[in-house]
């Protein structure tokens, strides 16, 4: 199932999610449940067995630890690594988390010998930044995702939430590091920058992953 397609900016993105929330009464942790599940289902067409989650501490991280749950629920050999503090999760993400950690899910925080884990991986989910990332990639997360980037090349698949990690949602720019995805779950809409600048060679085969946004409100205006 997918809403109606639309092709939108970052900003129109924000709008819509808040539309559902403010007018709709869709509550945000709701949305984040749908878009999560959405990319465990995906997932699980690849017939991957050995899963790691690298998940952000904001709202693209949270979609990595329901997407985490789910996979975990279908029997899949699976961890988190976070790469920030724990303390520095906060609100729907943080929610999911600690669902993730009484369901007995290991979560390591991001370091050197953690990174040497992923190798083992037959699939890394890129759940570091989602559409809100508006400068350069810092570290520890270009180290992350230059790892990430050479696991790919040596035939590990990468699928990437809403945009790959590093890539301008709206004008497909490189911002200082970015994740090669072999799938783009985009949520609910297409983000302009998967088709723009250096977005193709990032994203992959793009799928639009379905979160239940309200139909009228897809059709109708920002």
């Amino acid at each position: 199932m997918t809403e109606p397609q639309r092709t939108v900016r970052s900003e129109e993105m924000r709008r819509l999610d808040a539309r559902a929330t403010n007018e709709f009464k869709i509550p945000s942790l709701l949305l984040m449940e749908n878009a999560g599940r959405s990319v465990a289902e995906e997932i699980l067409k690849t017939g991957a067995e050995k899963i790691v989650v690298v998940c952000g501490k904001g709202n693209n991280g949270g979609d990595g630890f329901v997407a985490a749950r789910h996979l975990h629920n279908h029997g899949r050999e699976l961890e988190i690594t976070l790469i920030s503090a724990k303390a520095d999760v906060k609100g729907d993400a943080l929610v999911n988390l600690e669902i993730a950690q009484k369901m007995g899910i290991p979560v390591h925080v991001y370091d050197n010998v953690v990174r040497l884990r992923w190798e083992r991986a037959d699939l890394i989910v890129d759940a570091i930044f989602g559409i809100g990332l508006s400068k350069n990639v810092g570290e520890p997360y270009a180290s992350a995702i230059e790892k990430i980037n050479t696991l790919s090349s040596g035939g590990t698949t990468i699928v990437s939430i809403d945009v790959p990690s590093g890539l301008n949602a709206d004008t497909g720019e490189v911002m200082g590091a970015a994740v090669r995805a072999n799938i783009t779950v985009t949520l609910a809409c297409e983000k302009e920058g998967l088709r723009k600048g250096e977005g193709p060679r990032y994203a992959g085969r793009i799928v639009v992953g379905y979160i239940s946004l309200p139909r009228s409100l897809m059709k109708g205006g920002f």
